[in-house]
């Protein structure tokens, strides 16, 4: 497995996690709404109803709650992701550059056994 292939990988890694990361944030406020407009429909119809809006929007509220810390911590992942991408191109940049050195070094030696002859 080359060097390229490993890279490829990864980034292929990054992007399926980040398609996954949007699509989960994408459902999560899709329910939001729906559960806000099914608790605002339910509610205020019935009499005596909106007593119970109360514990609704109590609950809508802790998990709109539990929602946005799970939205950050896939933000904190996704930033992570993103570190490691930056790091592994930038190590792969200077692998590229040691052995265009390396290359263009053992290049000059070779011309200068060839000189000799």
């Amino acid at each position: 497995m080359t060097s390229e292939d490993r890279i490829e990988k990864l980034e292929d890694r990054v992007d399926r996690l980040e398609t996954s990361i949007a699509s989960d944030l994408r459902r999560i406020f899709e329910k939001l709404e729906t559960l806000s407009i099914e608790g605002a429909k339910n509610a205020c119809p019935k009499p005596g109803a909106c007593l119970n809006l109360g514990n609704d929007l109590e609950h809508l509220l802790r998990a709109h709650n539990a929602t946005m810390l799970r939205v950050e911590r896939l933000e904190i992942q996704l930033i992570a992701l993103n570190q490691q991408k930056a790091w592994i191109m930038g190590a792969w940049a200077v692998v590229a550059i040691v052995a265009a050195a390396i290359g263009s070094l053992g290049g000059i030696i070779i011309a200068h056994y060839i000189g000799k002859l």
